[in-house]
């Protein structure tokens, strides 16, 4: 099975939960021949793929395989899992060892716009999708739904969570929740969370005992917008928290994965030190 790599701008990665890992400074010293990078390309109308074969040599496969215009790709060994967001609605599986060639395509619910798959075995997947509240659950070697997880407790008052990114840390899936305000321009509306589910019963998990009822990490920062992302030495997961688009209250959030807490936001921990 060929390694896989990743470097900046490139969707796909080495075999993260997490699926998406950015890997700076990647040099041709770091690839063998085998090794690949795909990664998804639009024009906002028509969507393709691209494969780059680092090599050495380094060569270039272009429009390997068609894609929705809007669409995210993750990996998870053997297959690579193509979200195929709004107006695609649809997961497409794709196998490297098979010139990228699609083996299986899906819906997970017309209108429903996908945002993220996190495959946790050969036939159980989460599927966020992001018009509605609830998590689907998927066989993702037959494209079934075999169940849903229900986030409509977290929604804010335009009825929808925003449920967006997710990775996995052992037995637990983290779900980034934004609670955009989709009346007024998505602007944060409160707070926003991560979700933590138990993949084992599929039940939300209680990050808050001492609060009635089962609770969120709740976020210092608010509008959660990139993947999640693994440090593999330290355990903590960042994500990028914006804020409003235009204002300057963005930060990386750290979130501690085993205590089920914001550990804070980069640029809210800045400012305090310097005020």
């Amino acid at each position: 099975m060929a390694r896989l790599r990743s470097f900046a701008v490139v969707f796909i990665v080495g075999t993260s939960f997490c699926s998406l890992g950015l890997v700076a400074g990647a040099s041709a010293g770091d690839f063998t021949a085998g090794d690949w990078v795909f990664i998804t390309t639009t024009d906002y109308i028509t969507g393709n793929s691209s494969v780059i074969h680092p090599g050495p040599p380094v060569t270039v496969d272009c429009n390997v395989r068609s894609l929705h215009s809007d669409a995210v790709a993750r990996y998870f060994e053997p297959y690579l899992y193509v979200v195929n967001r709004m107006g695609g609605d649809n997961i497409q599986i794709v196998d490297p060892e098979s010139d990228f060639a699609t083996v299986r395509q899906f819906s997970v619910g017309a209108g429903s716009d996908p945002h993220d798959i996190l495959v946790l075995t050969p036939t159980k997947a989460y599927v966020t999708r992001y018009n509605t509240n609830l998590i689907w659950i998927v066989n993702p070697s037959t494209g079934a739904q075999t169940g849903s997880i229900d986030l409509s407790s977290l929604a804010d008052a335009d009825g929808l969570a925003e449920i967006d990114m997710m990775c996995r840390v052992g037995n637990r899936a983290f779900v980034t929740v934004q609670r955009l305000d989709r009346n007024n321009f998505w602007v944060p509306v409160g707070k926003s969370y991560v979700a933590v589910i138990d993949t084992q019963t599929d039940a939300l998990v209680d990050c808050n005992p001492v609060t009635p009822g089962v609770q969120p990490i709740v976020m210092t920062g608010t509008n959660s917008y990139s993947d999640i992302q693994l440090d593999p030495y330290t355990g903590s997961l960042y994500l990028s928290a914006p804020g409003y688009w235009g204002l300057r209250d963005g930060g990386v959030e750290k979130i501690d994965p085993v205590g089920l807490q914001s550990e804070g936001s980069s640029s809210r921990r800045r400012r305090r030190v310097e005020t």
